[in-house]
């Protein structure tokens, strides 16, 4: 946030002293600044609205910004107006009379420099961006207002009440509300801040929790991971050929390569139905292979703990006993169909969220069958 700073005196007098100009002068002054970019002719239309500008900044003094800032940011303003303002609707003609006639460039212009001050102290107000909405730049502007005047009215009401009743004043959700005034009642911190007096002490940054896996977690799970699938390899050449040649295309290839049930009947020339046995009967063999306990068993990681079974994912899959699973997490049929749309072969599924590749095949069986027992039943 910008260090307040009062406008300069030497500035602040000459805006005092400058002469108001009168309804033609301004139009030719208006007019020689568009048609001939006159800068002689702008600085004269500054400095002569520098009262409206120096008004309007005065009004924004409770937001602790710069007044010598706010001011420039007003001039801005001025001067994109008159590069925008029409002289066709100034309405100059006699005989006009009230809004409707047209009006003078200082009406148009105010409209300018309200707009650039209230940008000015949205991008500064604070380092987190905030007001990107128009509602929440209407409650940034006029929420605390408005809370003020609901508290002295009803000075006995709960705080989430009165943001309640602001929110349906000011046209947002009671959510909205309450988010913005939370952001305005507490100001920005530091993480570099130290906490003590002591110049070498710890920030406010170093007792921030780091919610990611620690080193050793994260290489126990990928040692895990390469020794399920080296695991599911060996078990899947165990298979014989036909079933190997059914298993690895149905799983073990990315998703857009997968074969369909009615391509692998073609190539082995039986049924379809034919070939979802020999498939069913492949992740059973899987299962099992999987499932045996190692003759020197390696230790499991802190994410893992031995139990006895695991819940069936279809009745067709039987589990032996002593499956090693991780610990409290059960394969999640939306994370499988998740990964499965990017591509990702079951192994790799398997690898990513730290289950059996049995399992996340089991979980894929279950799947195609469920699609296919909707595409017979349409």
């Amino acid at each position: 946030m910008p260090v307040f700073e009062p406008i300069d005196q030497f500035v602040l007098a000459q805006v005092m002293s400058a002469p108001y100009l009168g309804a033609e002068e301004e139009r030719e002054l208006v007019q020689a600044f568009q048609e001939t970019g006159c800068t002689r002719a702008r600085d004269r239309i500054v400095l002569s609205h520098g009262r409206m500008v120096l008004k309007a900044v005065k009004k924004m003094a409770g937001y602790g910004m710069s007044e010598t800032d706010l001011f420039q940011e007003g001039q801005i303003g001025l001067i994109e107006a008159l590069k925008r303002f029409d002289l066709g609707k100034r309405g100059e003609v006699e005989g006009d009379a009230g809004p409707a006639a047209g009006y003078r460039f200082a009406t148009y212009a105010s409209y300018w420099v309200k707009a650039m001050l209230n940008d000015f102290i949205m991008r500064n107000q604070s380092l987190v961006k905030m007001g990107t909405t128009a509602v929440q730049k209407r409650l940034f502007f006029k929420l605390k207002a408005t809370v003020r005047a609901i508290e002295a009215e009803f000075p006995h009401l709960p705080r989430k009440a009165v943001i309640e009743r602001a929110a349906v004043q000011l046209n947002c959700l009671p959510a909205e509300a309450a988010a913005m005034f939370d952001r305005l009642s507490n100001a920005d911190t530091s993480l570099n801040l130290r906490v003590g007096e002591s110049e070498d002490g710890a920030e406010r940054g170093d007792f921030l929790v780091d919610p990611s896996d620690t080193p050793d977690v994260v290489v126990g799970r990928k040692i895990d991971n390469e020794r399920r699938g080296s695991g599911l390899m060996a078990a899947v050449a165990e298979l014989d050929p036909r079933s190997r040649r059914v298993v690895e295309a149905r799983y073990l290839v990315d998703s857009d390569d997968v074969a369909t049930l009615e391509t692998l009947s073609f190539e082995f020339g039986v049924s379809r139905e034919r070939i979802r046995q020999i498939e069913q009967k492949a992740l059973q063999k899987l299962k099992r292979a999987l499932s045996r306990p190692a003759v020197a068993p390696e230790p499991l990681s802190d994410g893992e703990v031995a139990v006895e079974t695991i819940a069936p994912a279809t009745k067709s899959f039987q589990i032996a006993e002593h499956a090693v699973v991780p610990a409290n997490e059960e394969v999640d049929p939306a994370k499988v169909k998740h990964f499965l749309g990017l591509g990702m072969s079951a192994s790799s599924i398997a690898a990513e969220i730290g289950a059996e590749a049995a399992d996340v095949m089991a979980v894929i069986a279950q799947q195609n069958m469920r699609r296919s027992r909707m595409a017979h039943a349409a």
